[in-house]
């Protein structure tokens, strides 16, 4: 793990991590960029209390190169076992059987596991919405083969494989998108498994709705960097324009039907309205509920058009942003 001023978060979290209830040897490590807030004295205590916890530092002279992926560079290097599993302190696991079920998709051609992460229940339904949309994404695509990018903040890797490949040495300058890059890297060439378990999973904890924009700004920043994406992108696309069609159509004739008084044509329209509404709040709540989300189907819908709104949003303040900005200096 790597960490900066999460105190509080290691106080809260921490113990969640040591509780898991794993039947091989576990080593926790702990590198802080160079906090302020007491997490260091945080760590001692812990240290103290728990043998099996190791905490390093990131030099504060440390310049031009993202501190978030030296960090966790630094924490691989330290680690003693042949996996290595990335996660944020900000998250916390589900249960005590969270780390059992990941390690159990791991088989001797392993490589790479990608963990599913959903938002905790205090955040907006909003939040929860997006992050189980893109996962689901995430864990088809993945499931295929064709790992392009990766959302959540449980992401495991044999410690040869990052050594052998220099690990983030291509994107060290890029503050944000560590993960992203590790499975873009690698999601071509390498066999990967998926681990999306609606009991045993992690729950990440969104401190503010600032820190969520500005997450998604970078993703923004990493996505163009990424390989492999036209694939991605191009089915998206269709999928959004399908979904736009098939309620833009039948609306335009409930409102020309309406304007020439043909009720029975109208009538006709509102019910294939209808239809295509319950057929895409169906087919994706069927899909976001293997990703951990309960919301009632009569919603998805409408949560998926503010999906695409807020996409438009993102986008066009990353358009008028400072490209600087998501580059270490």
């Amino acid at each position: 793990m790597a960490v900066h001023d999460n105190a509080d978060d290691i106080e809260r979290h921490l113990p969640l991590f040591l509780q898991q209830e794993y039947k091989g040897e576990v080593q926790v490590v702990i590198v802080d960029e160079s906090s302020t807030d007491g997490t260091s004295d945080v760590l001692k205590r812990f240290c103290h209390q728990h043998n099996n916890i190791y905490v390093s530092f990131v030099p504060p002279t440390s310049r031009y190169v993202s501190r978030r992926k030296l960090a966790l560079t630094i924490g691989v290097k330290a680690a003693k076992h042949e996996w290595v599993l990335f996660c944020d302190i900000t998250c916390y696991p589900s249960d005590n059987h969270w780390l059992e079920s990941l390690a159990s998709t791991i088989s001797e051609d392993t490589e790479m596991v990608v963990g599913l992460t959903v938002c905790s229940a205090d955040t907006t339904r909003a939040m929860q919405f997006f992050q189980a949309e893109e996962s689901a994404r995430v864990m088809a695509w993945g499931s295929r083969g064709k790992a392009i990018r990766y959302n959540g903040k449980a992401l495991a890797i044999r410690k040869q494989l990052f050594l052998s490949t220099n690990g983030f040495l291509n994107n060290l300058k890029f503050k944000r998108g560590e993960y992203d890059y590790l499975v873009n890297e690698h999601g071509a060439n390498r066999v990967i498994a998926i681990h999306c378990d609606n009991k045993h999973h992690l729950i990440i904890r969104r401190h503010s709705q600032h820190s969520w924009i500005n997450e998604q700004l970078f993703y923004k920043d990493t996505y163009r960097h990424l390989q492999r994406r036209t694939a991605w992108t191009l089915i998206h696309i269709l999928f959004t324009v399908a979904t736009a069609l098939a309620y833009l159509i039948p609306l335009a004739a409930i409102v020309i039907t309406a304007y020439l008084s043909q009720w029975l044509w109208m009538g006709i329209a509102i019910g294939i309205e209808m239809i295509a509404y319950g057929m895409h709040a169906w087919l994706k709540g069927r899909r976001l509920r293997r990703v951990a989300l309960n919301m009632p189907y009569a919603l998805i819908p409408l949560f998926s058009l503010r999906s695409m709104m807020h996409k438009a949003w993102i986008a066009l303040r990353y358009a008028i942003s400072d490209k600087s900005e998501y580059i270490r200096r």
